[in-house]
């Protein structure tokens, strides 16, 4: 779908070709090699206590433990708390993960089956590293290395305008509250940063190949470093846009905010595909040959994925189902529950109600004490 209808002679469709498949296996690489974890937050049902629903877990997956308020980075599973959500609500992070993610996800949203599910008010974060693993964001912006720098800015921005300009695409296979016009206190639009990040670069919208080749045109060296950091500065200065690039701080990641509240792990795990896509596609400069640049196609779902070099993949259905499940197009009903209200797979709602009749309640969320003070959580003044 893209805007222009040219015909490719045979050189430049074998390019095209070659493209793709490089892609295709640079994305394996990525999804493999790449550090991600993800945030899930839930809402208890009544009687499961938040120890009582990480003793279960561990069952399934070794050393999950409820853990109280905490954003430390660690190398089991966890279940916190998170002030946005109401009482009952809880947010299950897991550690950096790599491709065995995929399984973890899956195992632990098996297993919330009839004990928590999520509501309107939770979300899906999803974190995934761009930094190499030794580096720093200060490392990065003070290094010495002003090739590294200036490429990180420029993935990032690459990032946030691709993701800014399918905005409405990526809206329509949103649920109504995650949408960025309708949630701007915790994922709203990035278009005014993007735009403000790109008014720092004189250079932009001069130089057609891509935001990166805009300040490879600047010739002197302390100019560029400036523009570096304070574009960077930039895009950090908030972290409840769609895009949380403040992250990078703390955890040398991308934070994803816009996903929905879901147990279903087709549902996370495709998301975690498709950010890991479109991180691959705003890596390298867009230069005209490699016909990256979005403006050249449709704001649509099939140009969306078009520019990914997905049109013909299992995620382009799984996104085609749920954005006509949202405008109210699907046809195809669930199996399960007889309706079009669901992605009618193996997790369909209607049938993850029940409580396990095994399960039984060990704790309640008082029995997590401070280490420092020995007071419950709830009571901790440290």
């Amino acid at each position: 779908m893209k805007i222009e209808n040219v015909a490719l002679g045979m050189n430049e469709l074998a390019l095209g070709v070659a493209l793709v498949a490089m892609l295709a296996l640079l994305l394996g690489v990525a999804t493999k090699g790449r550090r991600y974890g993800v945030e899930i937050e839930v809402i208890r049902k009544h009687g499961v206590s938040k120890t009582g629903l990480a003793n279960w877990l561990s069952r399934f997956v070794d050393g999950t433990r409820y853990r109280g308020y905490t954003h430390e980075t660690m190398d089991t599973w966890k279940l916190v708390d998170d002030g946005s959500l109401n009482s009952r609500g809880v947010e299950i992070v897991s550690p950096p993960m790599y491709s065995e993610g995929r399984a973890f996800i899956t195992t632990i949203c098996t297993k919330l089956k009839g004990l928590a599910s999520a509501d309107a008010s939770c979300g899906v974060h999803l974190h995934t590293r761009i930094l190499d693993e030794n580096d720093t964001v200060d490392s990065v912006l003070w290094g010495g290395n002003l090739d590294k720098a200036v490429s990180l800015v420029g993935w990032m921005f690459r990032t946030a305008f691709a993701y800014n300009y399918f905005q409405s695409v990526i809206d329509s296979f949103m649920p109504p509250s995650r949408r960025s016009q309708n949630n701007p206190s915790y994922c709203g639009s990035i278009d005014r940063m993007v735009m403000r990040a790109g008014s720092m670069n004189p250079n932009y919208n001069v130089v057609a190949d891509s935001f990166q080749g805009g300040l490879n045109a600047i010739k002197d060296e302390a100019t560029k470093w400036l523009l570096a950091r304070e574009i960077i500065g930039e895009m950090r200065a908030g972290r409840y846009g769609n895009i949380n690039f403040d992250a990078l701080g703390k955890y040398g990641t991308i934070e994803f905010r816009q996903h929905g509240g879901t147990t279903n792990p087709n549902q996370i795990n495709s998301w975690v595909d498709l950010v890991q896509r479109l991180l691959l596609v705003c890596r390298e400069d867009w230069s005209p040959a490699s016909l990256r640049d979005p403006r050249q196609y449709t704001q649509t779902l099939g140009g969306f994925f078009e520019w990914l070099g997905l049109t013909k993949s299992p995620l382009y259905a799984f996104y085609t189902r749920r954005t006509k499940k949202f405008n109210g197009t699907l046809l195809a009903s669930c199996k399960s529950c007889g309706t079009t209200h669901c992605d009618g797979d193996d997790f369909c709602p209607n049938t993850r109600t029940q409580t396990p009749f095994y399960y039984h309640d060990e704790g309640n969320e008082e029995d997590y004490e401070c280490e420092e003070c020995e007071y419950p959580m709830e009571e901790c003044e440290c």
